[in-house]
């Protein structure tokens, strides 16, 4: 929240530049504007948001959210949110429903500020004008939050490192720095409003929680790069968490050099804004293409099949890519295991390249992913399952690879082994039948 002086609206120069902005952003908007449940309402609320901040020019009350380089800022940051919504892909619902809801905050937040302003000049020192400032000044804490948020979702969904406590810790600091800004805070000035319960104890109180809620953006990088470190035997999880671990640490610095070089003018805090934006777009866009590319390398070969191949017929698979096709079943039975460890022999059981059709579509589709770095918590959130019917898919395929137990065996990794060597039946000395640290 900014804290200072009244400006005329003449006093910021470019002001007028909002009408610019919404006219441009009319026409950018409107290839955007579709109805798959998405865009729609996020565009919604950008154009109501813009309208409000140019509606508040006519107000004597100038605050840096309804500026234009920082409208600028947002329609730029709300496209690249769309853009990596769209750019997910099938599944991932529940990221896909965070990503919206967050995209929608950060298109409200110029027009939340837009009307306080307008309700301060109209009816100042009202019950309406300390709702509409206590909702400005904690329009900002799920921004902030996304910095955290949005890194350790993608770590928990592709490594180790991250449970389900440390995602609450940070959602209960920022819902406790919310709650005490709602009941004790008065300094909305520019707005003119007066705290709900007047206490300077709680005053600091609520300082320190959010002082400590703005801490957490160093979670979402500090984490990414402990879980690349930790995975780094997964070649293909260390690739991905590499990304997130890059995204994150770009976005959180490029806030910190904003607010030190900013200040604490209105100069500084459009200057702030304005990065605020610029790095989450580069967080959020970072955390979603390493969820979502393709790897090509030790993770992926050039002869695997493309995502969605898994899913289809053996014929119509080997139709699309002849490359896949392998020969003819003509059995079902295997063969006696011949040692310990070793994959089942199947009799002419047909086989693909990155696929074992021992397996079922489903465990094809879980191994597909699993080869390509996600974690258990990921399969579920790409396939729309839960984790426990991921877990037990991988279970089935170990069953059905007879990969040997104990812990001197990490059948995870013989199971990816065998998925990539796209066989069901291998010599003794094969990859996945050696013991895994």
């Amino acid at each position: 929240m900014w804290d200072g002086d009244e400006h005329r609206p003449g006093e910021w120069p470019g002001r007028t530049g909002g009408r610019t902005v919404m006219t441009s952003t009319v026409t950018v908007t409107r290839g955007l504007a579709t109805r798959d449940g998405v865009t729609l309402p996020v565009v919604c609320v950008l154009l109501a948001s813009l309208a409000l901040a140019l509606a508040s020019g006519a107000e004597p009350v100038v605050v840096p959210a309804t500026t234009w380089p920082v409208l600028v800022a947002m329609v730029v940051a709300v496209v690249a949110l769309v853009a990596a919504i769209r750019a997910l892909g099938g599944g991932w619902s529940d990221l896909r429903r965070l990503l919206t809801l967050l995209t929608v905050m950060v298109a409200a937040y110029p027009g939340v500020w837009a009307l306080a302003v307008i309700v301060t000049g109209q009816a100042p020192n009202s019950t309406a004008a300390w709702a509409t400032g206590v909702l400005a000044g904690i329009a900002h804490l799920p921004v902030v939050g996304a910095f955290s948020v949005v890194p350790l979702i993608s770590v928990r969904y592709l490594g180790p490192g991250t449970g389900r406590s440390v995602l609450a810790a940070v959602f209960v600091l920022g819902a406790a720095a919310a709650a005490t800004f709602v009941v004790f805070f008065d300094d909305f000035d520019p707005l003119r409003a007066s705290a709900l319960v007047p206490s300077a104890f709680g005053e600091r109180v609520g300082m320190a929680l959010n002082l400590c809620y703005l801490a957490t953006v160093v979670l979402g990088p500090g984490m990414a790069l402990l879980a690349t470190w930790r995975s780094a035997a997964d070649v293909a999880a260390a690739r991905r968490l590499a990304m997130v671990a890059g995204s994150s640490l770009a976005g959180t610095l490029l806030v910190m050099v904003c607010g030190a070089v900013g200040g604490a003018s209105i100069l500084g805090a459009v200057v702030l804004l304005v990065g605020m934006y610029a790095a989450l777009a580069v967080v959020v866009t970072g955390c979603v293409r390493s969820l979502a590319t393709q790897l090509v390398g030790p993770a992926q070969t050039a002869t695997s099949p493309m995502p969605g191949m898994l899913s289809m017929p053996p014929a119509e698979r080997a139709a699309q890519d002849p490359s896949t096709a392998g020969p003819e079943s003509t059995s079902a039975k295997s063969a006696p295991n011949d040692g310990p460890g070793r994959a089942p022999v199947a009799t002419g059981a047909a086989t693909t390249a990155g696929g074992l059709e021992v397996l079922t579509r489903r465990e094809n589709e879980v191994m597909q992913l699993l080869a390509d770095g996600l974690s258990n918590a990921g399969i579920a959130a790409r396939l729309v399952l839960s984790e426990r019917t991921v877990d037990a898919h991988l279970r089935s395929v170990f069953v059905k690879l007879e990969l040997p137990q104990g812990p001197e065996h990490n059948r995870r990794v013989q199971a990816v082994n065998a998925f990539r060597a796209g066989a069901t039946a291998a010599p003794a000395d094969a990859p996945w039948t050696r013991a895994s640290a």
